[in-house]
């Protein structure tokens, strides 16, 4: 038998299909110009205009990359203007913007939280869909998932993380700077039409653009977008992010100045032997790390267990930091950036004693204001712990040992960097962005070896990156597997067969069904109803003693069905891909809501989607079967690139004619794989090898490769001429 082509199936939804579909990546726009098409317009046009920017219009990185830039710029103005929001709102609610600097009066420090809470909390209600705030946790499970952020729940997150923060609850502005900016990065994206695959890639730029233009950090906020976001540092990936930072970058400091965002100590070592001492304090900040993280889920466990109304959980964590500032502990309220200046110059002025409480209400003003799930960074705060545990050390050794080490302030600017990074699982970024956060580069040696021994210590005590144990939580996590992340775009609908399964009426007699499993060398036979509706499956080890028994006098509802996994048309194929294991099959069910049998997916084409979206991610692939009953082959064939395999329905022009008069190669430089008929007996699909001498039928189909732009043309042309002339009989 002549192989004859067979490209993926369509879903069932797609009306007068029979199972054949263009065989293009699964991320294209399902209507209008295609994310190909949009940029094949704009590079014909500016290689037109401008020459000079060939490069640009041929070549995708390229195109990626200014679009990263392009994104720098509105992400960067977006941390701008959030920025400037938190300094206004902090000068009117506390009277001033750094309440960890300067103490407020104190009935501002009391009251500020609380109207705050509540501005929060009326944000939120009345501009966010789920009346709840979006974080850089909620932009992770995006990246994993289609790439996908709501500007307007972005923009409602930001509206309360700036009154909470600006308030003085204990919080970062980095969340909602990170969450806007994707989300302003993802609303540009789904306006350009660009495919998730890309698009993922952007919005982690706008983040990266987000943390650049608010931190004055370039190299530090490509790395958090690639670390932390992204989990990948390949180099597709790098170029517009990188891209994004440094415009992000240039719109900050044109709006916020050309600062640094941490002015530090001048550091030295005074002595090789400190370089222990910043090891020992590595695996202090480990330890106090793994109590915050701790501390912080038993916190927001015990709050959802009171199951309290969301204005009164916002407004209960501003009374209690409100508390603590009023009775003069006003170094843990904001996001301590000021009060961070002042350990690391030692000019806080604090006792030993002091500072130790100060950290402990530090960290239990924090835990409240992230239990009230008012989208608040936790970095800022990461950092602020960081710098006080390190000035406590620091003061220690520096009073014992003068002669041998710096003062508290260097051991402060390190300890910022050790905690922040055992919380967040993110050394790489917090090493660049301290270094580019205060302008000194003789951090970096003893920087590094104490957020490794840090690292170290928070994995021996098991313990997880904050915003993975959120993620967790909320059953949004995945595996930071690049696989599976391009697998999430793929849908079982793109996979499955619609005209393979072979099925069983239950009330038709067991001898139909051993004709079945005897003849035609299946393993599985499913059973319907007279609607369609799915009952089980027979499996033929199940049914090997009644075939050798010859139970003629049963009917198939009398044989015992097996109970498999079934699955739905828009579930993603790396959801679906380990349940071929727990079923210890090689097909499953695919059923629709009213569990209507749609169609069987197999291993075999999880396998070749596996290979076309990981090994050879852009490759087109036509799935090709041949061979025999006996000996069935099935093969993956790449086509060349701007090649497409489509199936289009013989209307119009096309119907009488046959493959030799229509010409088709020289017309339309396609060439017919096959024609696809229905049997008027069996009512089921017939393939048939392209003869020039075949005639085609109203309502037949042909397969046919060709340029993308010819094929639809042909399938525009060809409907258009149905719908302007009458069909011939």
């Amino acid at each position: 038998m002549t192989p004859t082509p067979q490209p993926l199936p369509v879903p069932p939804d797609v009306p007068g299909s029979d199972g054949v579909r263009t065989a293009s990546p699964p991320d294209e726009p399902p209507a209008g110009a295609t994310w190909a098409q949009r940029h094949q317009r704009i590079a014909d046009f500016l290689g037109r205009a401008f020459p000079a920017l060939r490069l640009l219009t041929d070549d995708e990185a390229a195109r990626l990359m200014a679009i990263g830039a392009a994104i720098g710029v509105f992400g960067g103005f977006a941390a701008g203007v959030l920025d400037r929001a938190l300094v206004l709102t902090g000068d009117l609610l506390l009277g001033t913007d750094e309440p960890g600097r300067h103490a407020p009066l104190w009935y501002l420090a009391l009251v500020g939280p609380v109207i705050g809470a509540l501005i929060a909390a009326a944000a939120l209600r009345f501009g966010s869909r789920h009346h709840r705030p979006q974080g850089i946790p909620d932009v992770v499970a995006a990246i994993d998932g289609d790439g996908s952020v709501s500007l307007r729940e972005a923009l409602a997150s930001a509206v309360a993380a700036v009154a909470l923060i600006g308030g003085g609850q204990s919080g970062g502005r980095e969340g909602p700077t990170v969450q806007l900016s994707a989300g302003v990065a993802s609303r540009l994206c789904r306006s350009l039409g660009i495919p998730p695959k890309r698009a993922r890639i952007l919005v982690a730029a706008g983040a990266a653009a987000g943390i650049a233009a608010s931190f004055n950090t370039p190299i530090g906020a490509a790395f958090f977008a690639l670390e932390i976001i992204l989990g990948n540092f390949a180099m597709r990936m790098f170029g517009p992010v990188v891209a994004a930072s440094v415009m992000g970058t240039v719109v900050g400091q044109w709006l916020l100045g050309d600062r640094v965002a941490i002015h530090g100590p001048t550091f030295s070592l005074k002595s090789p032997v400190e370089l222990l001492f910043y090891a020992f304090l590595g695996a202090v900040c480990g330890v106090v790390a793994t109590v915050f993280k701790r501390g912080l889920v038993a916190t927001n466990h015990f709050v959802d267990h009171l199951k309290l109304p969301m204005t009164a959980r916002l407004v209960v964590p501003g009374v209690i930091v409100g508390i603590m500032g009023a009775l003069g502990f006003h170094q843990v309220m904001g996001n301590g950036y000021g009060f961070m200046e002042l350990l690391l110059a030692g000019d806080a002025g604090l006792s030993v004693e002091l500072l130790a409480l100060v950290l402990v209400l530090k960290m239990a003003a924090t835990m409240v204001t992230a239990s009230g799930r008012g989208g608040v960074g936790i970095f800022a705060p990461c950092l602020a712990i960081g710098a006080i545990t390190g000035s406590i050390f620091g003061g220690l050794l520096h009073g014992a040992w003068p002669h041998l080490t710096e003062a508290s302030g260097a051991y402060a600017l390190v300890g910022m960097g050790a905690v922040t990074a055992a919380v967040t699982h993110a050394p790489i970024t917090l090493v660049l962005m301290l270094f580019e956060m205060t302008g000194n580069y003789q951090v970096i040696l003893p920087l590094l070896l104490a957020l490794s021994v840090a690292g170290v210590v928070s994995a021996a005590l098991r313990s997880e990156s904050l915003y993975t144990i959120e993620l967790k939580e909320r059953g949004l996590y995945h595996e930071r597997r690049e696989g599976q992340m391009v697998l999430y775009d793929v849908k079982v609908a793109d996979l499955m067969r619609e005209g393979e399964v072979e099925t069983i009426r239950p009330d038709a007699p067991f001898s139909e069904l051993a004709e079945r499993f005897l003849k035609q060398r299946v393993q599985e036979v499913f059973v319907v109803d007279a609607e369609g509706r799915y009952h089980g499956v027979v499996d033929l080890l199940d049914i090997r003693g009644l075939l050798r028994e010859h139970q003629h006098d049963l009917k198939v509802c009398d044989v015992e069905c097996r109970t498999v996994v079934t699955l739905r048309p828009e579930q993603s194929i790396a959801a679906v891909l380990p349940l071929f294991f727990r079923a210890d099959m090689d097909e499953l069910p695919v059923l629709d809501a009213e569990q209507h049998l749609l169609g069987i997916l197999r291993d075999r084409d999880v396998i070749g989607a596996y290979d076309r979206e990981i090994l050879r991610h852009d490759a087109l692939l036509a799935r090709v079967e041949g061979g025999d009953e006996d000996n069935p082959q099935t093969d993956y064939f790449e086509l060349p690139p701007g090649q497409v395999m489509s199936s289009i329905e013989v209307t119009g022009q096309l119907v009488g004619r046959t493959l030799a008069e229509l010409r088709l190669p020289r017309r339309f430089r396609s060439t017919v794989l096959a024609v696809v008929s229905v049997d008027p007996v069996t009512g089921r699909s017939v393939r048939f090898a392209a003869e020039a001498g075949l005639r085609l039928k109203l309502g037949d189909r042909i397969v046919v490769v060709g340029p993308r732009e010819d094929v639809e043309r042909l399938a525009g042309e060809d409907a258009e001429r149905e719908s302007t002339q009458e069909r011939p009989r």
